[in-house]
């Protein structure tokens, strides 16, 4: 639900002219982890018990041609 909320929100940015695009696997790798970043930050302020680790890490597995 949240993951899908920020993708609609904040990702819908990422299509405006002005906004880098997404494009190669590096770039959704660092998408991913800023969302989860927000989520983490979000968690950290306002949840009376956070169940989110930092730092955070992300990573792409791209297959062998």
């Amino acid at each position: 639900m949240t993951w899908q909320a920020i993708d609609e929100s904040l990702g819908a940015l990422l299509e405006r002219p002005d906004f880098k695009p997404l494009t190669t696997p590096e770039d959704y790798v660092a998408w991913v982890k800023f969302k989860m970043e927000l989520v983490a930050y979000f968690y950290k302020h306002y949840c009376k018990s956070s169940i989110i680790g930092r730092p955070i890490d992300a990573f792409a597995i791209i297959p062998r041609h």
